[in-house]
């Protein structure tokens, strides 16, 4: 029994750790779990089970509407069994949080970055309120099929695909040199190299900043010492080959002619261009001044050193979100969860600079995080019935217009806009209506199935 006790004491924090983190786990699990489909759900759904058939829809996807690995991701999501998706995304969204806290550790110089302390508890917390709270639209990012395939995985895909290029950086530590036999790491880098291709794939305004931020990491590396790696050059030019066929493919240049004659009575090109700037920069200063606010607060808590690096962090934050909101301003439609991208990276520098306070400043930290964690949680039980509620009554109205297309083969999707909230994206009845009319069978070229319990 004395022994028991002193592991317990030992690991304490490892344990405390993994209790916070394993309850918002779950309750993002459970979140996820009641999430009914929604709007393009029922387009991007796989035609029967034939490999062929799969292959072929999203090819027809990439090439005549939408290039960006999300539809693709959304059809092959569709062809999971039962609730394996849902619990898989509540999982997924738990492994962003800590990529999040391993990407804020690197920056930040901490020298332990595999060592679990009482930090990353009040860093993951902070993560987890941050994502929810803060981020662009989270119902859509994170809580719908088709939002998370085309917004969510891609940035989480870019998170992971970052962790090799900032250790090269920052540490001077090639991770596949650690790899002891040459036939895995060989295999390793190929797969690697080869991911480029999908973050190239990600998003119009993420793969440009991508390329652009490999294209310096390159510089730096050949500037500081006077060397670079292969894999590092072969990362730039796959991510730039797929950022090219994404935003010159012949789906991208569609999309772009179908949403510029849709706004075309909505003025010259410069009008709209302006419309678009004031928009786009209003929303991002809107996002961009709370976590530097906070930033310079915590400035305060820190060595001279400290401050200098989290600052340095601050303002390239800054900059890497500038440059994917900057490119908004060029689409003919804006989209407010195209912002998420620029909204994590901004969470980056505000966790950096948690580990950069000094030791006596964290208690002051934990007390804060616990208070934000008790504002937070009537939020969280109001979404949670919010999701639930929107689950069940989803269900029993997508049966009710399957009955009813049977009988008269016409019917109307139920308005459940009182339930929208942060994590609840109800979709637009209009547009739903006419996809689960083709989804049954009842829309012109539609193909009959059955919406999986």
């Amino acid at each position: 029994m004395e022994n028991l006790i002193n592991i317990i004491k030992k690991h304490a924090v490892k344990i405390f750790f993994a209790f916070v983190f394993t309850s918002m786990l779950s309750y993002l699990v459970v979140i996820c779990w009641f999430v009914p489909m929604i709007d393009e759900d029922f387009t991007l759904y796989a035609r029967g089970e034939d490999l062929y058939e799969i292959i072929k829809m999203c090819a027809n996807q990439y090439l005549t509407w939408n290039a960006r690995i999300g539809d693709i991701l959304s059809i092959l999501f569709s062809t999971l069994p039962g609730k394996l998706f849902q619990v898989l995304n509540g999982l997924l969204i738990g492994m962003f949080i800590i990529g999040i806290l391993y990407v804020s550790k690197i920056v930040s110089l901490k020298k332990k970055i595999y060592k679990i302390d009482p930090v990353d508890i009040t860093g993951s917390v902070v993560i987890f309120l941050s994502i929810l709270f803060f981020t662009a639209q989270p119902n859509e990012v994170f809580f719908w099929r088709t939002g998370a395939a085309n917004y969510f995985y891609p940035v989480l895909f870019t998170l992971i695909f970052s962790i090799p290029v900032l250790l090269l950086l920052i540490k001077n530590k090639d991770v596949f040199s650690m790899i002891s036999s040459p036939v895995v790491r060989i295999l390793v880098k190929s797969l690697y190299i080869s991911s480029g291709l999908i973050i190239g794939h990600s998003n119009e305004n993420i793969a440009p900043v991508i390329s652009m931020l490999l294209l310096l990491s390159v510089a730096h590396r050949y500037w500081f010492s006077r060397k670079v790696e292969w894999w590092l050059l072969l990362c730039l030019l796959t991510v730039t080959i797929g950022t090219c066929l994404l935003l010159f493919g012949p789906s991208t240049q569609y999309r772009i002619e179908y949403y510029t004659a849709i706004n075309a009575g909505a003025g010259s090109y410069f009008d709209n261009f302006l419309h678009n700037f004031k928009n786009t920069l209003s929303t991002y200063l809107h996002y961009a001044y709370l976590p530097s606010a906070i930033v310079l607060i915590l400035t305060i808590m820190m060595e001279r050193g400290n401050r200098t690096v989290a600052l340095r962090i601050l303002i390239a934050s800054l900059l890497v979100s500038l440059a994917s909101v900057g490119i908004l301003t060029l689409s003919p439609y804006e989209i407010p969860r195209a912002y998420f991208f620029a909204t994590i990276v901004l969470i980056v520098p505000v966790i950096s600079s948690i580990y950069l306070v000094k030791n006596n400043g964290h208690k002051i930290l934990i007390s804060t995080t616990i208070i934000l964690l008790a504002l937070a949680a009537p939020l969280l039980a109001s979404e949670l019935k919010n999701i639930v509620t929107f689950g069940n009554e989803k269900k029993a109205a997508i049966t009710e217009v399957e009955i009813s297309l049977s009988k008269k083969g016409s019917a109307a999707m139920p308005d459940f806009s009182n339930l929208s909230s942060r994590f609840v994206y109800v979709g637009v009845p209009s547009f739903e209506t006419q996809r689960i009319s083709k989804f049954y069978g009842y829309g012109k070229d539609s193909v009959k199935l059955s919406i999986p319990n």
